[in-house]
């Protein structure tokens, strides 16, 4: 979802410079989760799995209180929020999972 918003936004040239960088981040977290659940096979991110986790756990629990906190917005409050506290606890699951 967040990566289909950063697309549009770079096609709208909304803010074109950090969606674009945004996009990258969020593409190397899909290859990252991708190459832990098996799907992907690339050696070179093995040891760096775990660590890549760990800070996409904390950045998720950190986009959640930090939505919670936004004045104005429903969306952003009782949708984007959620998510993204649903978001770090299937990270932090993914994370326990023993195979790599």
């Amino acid at each position: 979802m967040f990566i289909s918003i950063q697309v549009v936004n770079i096609i709208n040239l909304k803010n074109y410079e950090a969606s674009f960088f945004s996009l990258l981040v969020n593409l190397f977290f899909l290859i990252v989760v991708l190459t832990k659940l098996e799907y992907l096979k690339i050696d070179v991110l093995n040891k760096y799995i775990d660590t890549t986790l760990k800070i996409m756990i904390f950045i998720f629990f950190l986009n959640f209180i930090a939505y919670l906190g936004v004045e104005e917005g429903f969306i952003y409050r009782y949708v984007i929020a959620p998510m993204s506290f649903l978001g770090s606890y299937f990270i932090f699951l993914l994370l326990k999972k023993e195979s790599i």
